[in-house]
């Protein structure tokens, strides 16, 4: 009897422990599936970040390089507008001054033929410098637009690393470069075409001078004349 009482006691207390530790291993099961769940949850939060920051990043270089071939495209019109006056400007002044050695001119076609000429040079002076302008205006905008690059490339470093997260950047990184050498070919044409506004400056200069010294009155828009003050004109101003 005795015997039986202690295998009694002997299953309950083997009973307790199997309990126990079923629950204990149902508590760790689901431990370990919570803890699952939420790395899951955070790893699928991070690739969605990840995601929502490259996506961000590829928007932002599409505005960059869309701005970057405007500006190319403007800058090579405003260019090719400015070089094409600067060329007839001075075709004109080379056939003038054959005329004038052959004394082929009286002294009012002569300064009918340089008040066209004067305004051959004024619009061309004034291409060159609404190109430069608009050149500057374009460097401005692709200046932001590598801003806005820089930003979104530093928001890509600063994100946990990704599979794809390294040549995203080198990616970037490259574009960038790309970009800020658009910036010195833009700054370059822009110092061209004030190469080209000076030349004319000093061709319109001269062209104003010799009306003045001839005795001649100006018909070009004062708003288009370098000395004006100091030229006599005439008609509608």
């Amino acid at each position: 009897m005795g015997n039986l009482l202690m295998w009694t006691e002997r299953m309950k207390d083997l009973q307790g422990t199997f309990i126990f530790a079923v629950c204990l291993l149902a508590f760790t099961v689901v431990v370990l599936i919570f803890k699952y769940g939420q790395e899951r949850a955070q790893s699928q939060i991070l690739k969605a970040e990840n995601l929502a920051t490259q996506n961000m990043a590829l928007s932002v270089e599409m505005e960059a390089a869309r701005k970057a071939q405007e500006a190319d495209r403007l800058s090579r019109i405003a260019q090719q507008s400015a070089q094409k006056n600067l060329e007839n400007a001075r075709q004109a002044r080379e056939m003038l001054e054959r005329a004038k050695k052959q004394n082929s001119l009286g002294q009012k076609e002569l300064i009918d033929k340089l008040n066209a000429q004067l305004e051959r040079e004024a619009d061309a002076r004034l291409s060159a410098q609404k190109a430069s302008e608009e050149l500057s205006k374009q460097r401005d905008e692709l200046r932001k637009a590598v801003e806005s690059t820089k930003e979104a490339l530093e928001k890509l470093r600063a994100q946990k690393p990704a599979d794809d997260s390294a040549s995203r950047i080198a990616q970037m990184q490259q574009l960038l470069r790309e970009r800020e050498a658009e910036i010195e070919r833009l700054k370059k044409r822009q110092a061209e075409l004030e190469f080209l506004r000076k030349q004319a400056y000093e061709a319109q200069r001269r062209t104003e001078m010799e009306i003045a010294a001839r005795g001649g009155t100006v018909f070009v828009p004062r708003a288009k004349l370098i000395l004006s003050p100091n030229i006599r004109t005439g008609g509608k101003y």
